[in-house]
């Protein structure tokens, strides 16, 4: 049964996922507050799915992701920005290894 829903929303979720995920990419180059502001929906988003689905391994990245866009929106340094793009590439590589998986 677990096979089951993973084989039907693991591919949804990593679809999902790597729009996210591209999209905070260039908000975070952009450094634009409004994009940011989508862009920590989206980690929750991503933290919430992952939860659903049992993906343990990208909860605490979504979530760490979601409040480094909180901190770049209103800091906007390169540290900042340094340290949500880590988040990203992390949360991409785990993405694309599930939808291999999938």
């Amino acid at each position: 049964m677990i096979e089951d829903i993973e084989a039907m929303f693991l591919p949804r979720f990593a679809e999902a996922a790597r729009t996210r995920l591209a999209n905070a990419t260039a908000a975070t180059e952009k450094r634009d507050p409004a994009a940011l502001a989508a862009v920590v929906r989206d980690m929750h988003s991503i933290a919430g799915e992952a939860g659903l689905l049992g993906l343990r391994e990208v909860v605490p990245l979504a979530l760490d992701g979601e409040a480094r866009a909180k901190r770049l929106s209103t800091e906007r340094s390169d540290q900042a920005a340094a340290a949500m793009t880590e988040t990203i590439r992390a949360l991409e590589a785990i993405v694309e290894g599930l939808a291999k998986k999938a």
